[in-house]
């Protein structure tokens, strides 16, 4: 291992080679930024999530969920009335049919992922559909006669000082088993959405007078379990805490039959049925192609640590990472902050020393993964999540340009 003079190191830089780092460091801070709303480096991300999150630890169920997930056979097949029959809005009948069997099968939850916002702010719905969502409406009358409760989709819109929600059709049904909860996913779909503060009508400065709204996942939370609601709406350091991801898989090879569709639902005896679903919270949902049978990408398809995943599947990792303590608090923000520059300060300065380059991208490499295990290790431990791929970014630049400068300056020896 050659010698290292820091002093010498650094004072003999010249004021080029500062200037170059402080452009560096400004361009991997932009890039970060870039990056983190950009599609590969977000899968990229949530596959060392994963990975980081699912290794060594025992595989994980869906215990409190059934999604009922609605395929192309449900939506794009004639099958006896009501049909999907491959229409934008959805046919509120088939809806109110599957509500209605879900609620002799006795489950403890629905939570209907569909949108079912006002074609206009100013009116209910369109005429057209006024006897499909009687029908809907009825049903949900009989989740709320039944003593039983219903979560249903709400969409959040900008307004002028913050964020409102918008009108939709079921807004006349009883409120007393009925509970709402926006299904916009956060960016970073790692993170729980919770309770985001709503826009009052009046000024801005009264923003949280006007209540707040819950996500759907947490909305179906807390009608089920009002402590585990509060441990992770409590958390203070952010609103939105880690979740841990199950994939399709999971779903599909738990003990007990989790994923449905719509057809088998329908076709199904409410007492079998509820052999199977008693007391669990079922989520219905879309997962059809978008075009055609079989044609185009599927519909509310999102791209998460357990790979691509139907938008209720998300909802229902949520739901289930909250109910069975499969969340993660983040590193507290300043604390992370300050580790990430002396993180950048150490590969920097180590980057600087005029030594040989398969020891310098052997450090690079080695305190790399020092932050990769550092952060697993206090993941595993303390349930804490430090996110560190930013600062890596800025120190493959700045090694990539300590390489370039060391073959620019052998050339000139030569």
């Amino acid at each position: 291992m050659p010698q290292l003079n820091l002093r010498q190191t650094l004072t003999k830089r010249k004021w080029i080679d500062w200037i170059i780092f402080c452009v560096l460091l400004a361009v991997s801070v932009w890039l970060g930024y870039k990056l983190s709303s950009g599609t590969v480096w977000i899968r990229t991300r949530a596959k060392i999530y994963q990975s980081l999150t699912a290794r060594g630890l025992p595989a994980r169920y869906p215990q409190r969920t059934a999604i009922v997930l609605l395929d192309d056979d449900d939506y794009w097949t004639n099958h006896a009335p009501p049909q999907l029959a491959g229409r934008s809005p959805t046919n509120r009948a088939y809806l109110a049919a599957l509500i209605e069997k879900l609620t002799q099968a006795q489950v403890g939850l629905i939570v209907l992922d569909f949108d079912m916002r006002s074609p206009n702010p100013k009116s209910d719905d369109l005429p057209e559909y006024e006897a499909e969502n009687c029908l809907l409406f009825r049903a949900i009358h009989e989740v709320c006669k039944n003593h039983h409760q219903i979560v249903l989709a709400s969409e959040l819109t900008k307004s002028g000082d913050g964020l409102k929600e918008t009108r939709n059709i079921y807004d006349s049904v009883p409120k007393s088993c009925t509970h709402k909860g926006y299904i916009e996913l956060p960016l970073d779909i790692r993170r729980v959405p919770v309770a985001v503060p709503l826009a009052s009508h009046g000024s801005a400065d009264s923003l949280a007078s006007h209540g707040s709204a819950d996500s759907l996942a947490l909305a179906a939370v807390n009608a089920v379990d009002r402590v585990a609601y509060g441990r992770v709406t409590s958390q203070d350091e952010t609103d939105f805490p880690y979740s841990q991801f199950m994939p399709l898989a999971s779903f599909k090879a738990g003990p007990v039959r989790t994923i449905w569709t719509g057809r088998c639902i329908l076709k199904s005896d409410p007492d079998r049925l509820a052999a199977q679903l008693l007391n669990r919270i079922v989520l219905i949902g879309a997962g059809w192609h978008s075009f055609a049978y079989g044609q185009g990408p599927l519909v509310d398809s999102h791209p998460t640590p357990a790979g691509p995943l139907p938008g209720v599947l998300v909802h229902a990792n949520y739901i289930e990472a909250v109910l069975q303590n499969g969340t993660a608090k983040p590193f507290p923000e300043r604390v992370a902050v300050v580790l990430e520059v002396l993180l950048v300060l150490f590969l920097s300065v180590l980057g600087m020393f005029d030594i040989h380059w398969a020891w310098k991208w052997s450090a690079v490499f080695a305190s790399s993964l020092g932050v990769i295990i550092f952060s697993y290790l206090l993941l595993h431990t303390f349930g804490i999540m430090l996110d560190f791929f930013f600062p890596l970014i800025f120190v493959e630049l700045h090694s990539g340009y300590e390489h370039i400068r060391e073959w620019r300056r052998s050339a000139r020896e030569e």
